[in-house]
């Protein structure tokens, strides 16, 4: 059974609005002030993108299931989910810690680019 958060989360983006701001600012309006909802998202936002970037880097368009588990085992092992954990974890804490509640919009959002463009590899040019 679905939470009402993934409902909310299915239909917004069914609704096919899904600039990233208005991403940000529903994620954020959601999960109100709890710094582990912050921490949750953020993660999940970066890991996907770190592995699907990996996933569409190495498989030259030839996506298939054992090249998906290979890049996922190889992301879990590198030790980079830890170290996106990590420096998550690390700005929500300084970040709450100093707002004494959930920072303004713009700074998850610009921490979740920041740490995308730290994790992902560079594009080919």
């Amino acid at each position: 059974m679905k939470t009402t958060s993934q409902i909310g989360l299915t239909m917004y983006i069914e609704a096919g609005e899904r600039t990233h701001r208005n991403l940000a600012s529903w994620l954020l309006s959601l999960f109100h002030t709890s710094q582990e909802n912050v921490r949750c998202v953020m993660g999940y936002i970066v890991n996907l993108t770190v592995i699907l970037d990996a996933i569409f880097s190495t498989t030259a368009g030839n996506v298939t299931e054992n090249a998906i588990l290979k890049v996922m085992g190889t992301h879990v092992r590198s030790g980079r989910r830890n170290d996106i954990h990590r420096d998550i974890r690390s700005f929500v804490t300084e970040t709450f810690s100093i707002r004494f509640a959930i920072p303004e919009k713009d700074l998850v959002l610009e921490k979740i680019v920041s740490l995308i463009g730290l994790y992902c590899s560079p594009p080919n040019t």
